[in-house]
């Protein structure tokens, strides 16, 4: 699965000492207990692990952080002789994926929320500025990097001598 985020998320979460990582241990957990349900917590112990990496930029160099996670579409069990046997979960369908993705998306923004980054309404994803108000010029230059633009010039040093 690849977790892509909104615009308005991926300078703060670029640059936020360690919110990335916040949205990947939600992420990760969000889908290991839709997993758990799906088997049933019978089979289920709760030790299963995935693969994520958090990649920076998309394939045209814009900034894009964004998660790749990797697991497996079942699970071993114990088999009659004790051995490890593979259990299929069998192949996904859309709905799944959506359930999967709206679990997610209300988990990691009620985390966002907890830590001041986002409000939330009905409506509308606010994003708090506290990144731009203590760093501007990064936050200009991330917001360049996302939309793949070159920076403006500060308004002083666009004057020609």
């Amino acid at each position: 699965m690849v977790l892509s985020l909104p615009y308005a998320l991926r300078a703060p979460l670029a640059y936020e000492p360690g919110l990335i990582g916040v949205v990947a241990r939600v992420f990760a957990d969000s889908l290991l207990r839709w997993y758990g349900r799906r088997f049933g917590t019978e089979q289920w112990d709760g030790t299963r692990r995935l693969l994520t990496v958090i990649q920076r930029s998309s394939g045209d160099m814009r900034l894009n952080p964004h998660l790749h996670v990797v697991a497996l579409d079942g699970l071993y069990v114990a088999g009659a002789d004790g051995r490890p046997v593979f259990r299929a979960l069998g192949r996904l369908k859309t709905d799944e994926v959506a359930d999967v993705v709206q679990i997610a998306k209300i988990r990691v923004l009620k985390a966002l929320e907890r830590r001041g980054v986002v409000r939330v309404s009905a409506e509308d994803l606010e994003v708090d500025d506290a990144f731009a108000a203590r760093d501007p010029v990064l936050a200009q230059l991330a917001a360049a990097a996302v939309a793949g633009l070159p920076p403006r010039a500060p308004p002083s040093a666009s004057a020609s001598p």
